[in-house]
């Protein structure tokens, strides 16, 4: 299986995607903030990736992070047709409902106060909104911060299993550092519950396959494209 790290931020393409080629990644998700000029800045990236001719494949996208609910559906629609992928990042418990409410959006990153329960479970799935656990929220947080962090994401997990809802593991890291194995994150994902076979394909190019077809002329809807 061809392994991939999603929702990766960062201000130096080139090396992230040069050490996370020698970690063993076969493709990488990079996001950048929303702004008005995200097009500009998504072209850059683009021709900066496309230039280094690395054989890692790399969808680009946006991340969403408002404490406006309303903005969320708002900024997905909007980016939908121009991007790889949506990510939200999650905020207030509203922000949380709507990203999950909301199918143009692809991933829920996993914040430190973000609590999931079966009403957010059965959305997450109905509309096919992976919740994302991010390792680097725990390399980044201290003492009793990192065991509620831990914590609340074991109950997370508990709750998105027994409701079968989409989720991805993911470093979130900031900067080619951050990055980790596959394998690291793998231990990350059986620590929180899941089982290695769960945790393999959250970390697949599940999401960028289907978001290619959809930007492509072909498709429709969901499971409808011409031929």
């Amino acid at each position: 299986m061809r392994l991939y790290d999603l929702c990766l931020r960062t201000d130096n393409p080139k090396e992230t995607i040069e050490i996370a080629k020698k970690l063993g990644w076969n493709g990488l998700g990079l996001i950048i903030p929303y702004s008005v000029n995200y097009m500009k800045e998504l072209g850059a990236l683009k021709d900066n990736v496309k230039s280094l001719k690395s054989g890692v494949d790399v969808g680009l996208g946006i991340e969403i992070n408002t404490k406006d609910s309303h903005d969320v559906k708002k900024i997905a629609k909007a980016v939908r047709r121009d991007v790889e992928l949506v990510v939200v990042r999650g905020g207030t418990p509203e922000v949380n409902r709507i990203a999950l409410e909301t199918p143009e959006v692809d991933i829920l990153t996993h914040q430190s106060d973000m609590k999931i329960n079966h009403v957010l479970a059965k959305l997450a799935t109905k509309n096919n909104v992976a919740v994302g656990f991010v390792f680097s929220n725990i390399l980044l947080s201290y003492k009793r911060t990192r065991i509620s962090l831990f914590s609340d994401m074991i109950n997370n997990a508990k709750i998105l299993k027994k409701y079968r809802s989409p989720f991805i593991i993911s470093s979130g890291s900031l900067s080619a550092w951050d990055l980790r194995s596959p394998s690291d994150l793998l231990a990350f994902g059986k620590l929180l519950g899941f089982q290695e076979n769960q945790v393999n394909q959250s970390m697949s190019d599940r999401i960028l396959r289907e978001n290619r077809k959809r930007l492509g002329k072909k498709w429709v809807m969901p499971g409808v494209e011409i031929e």
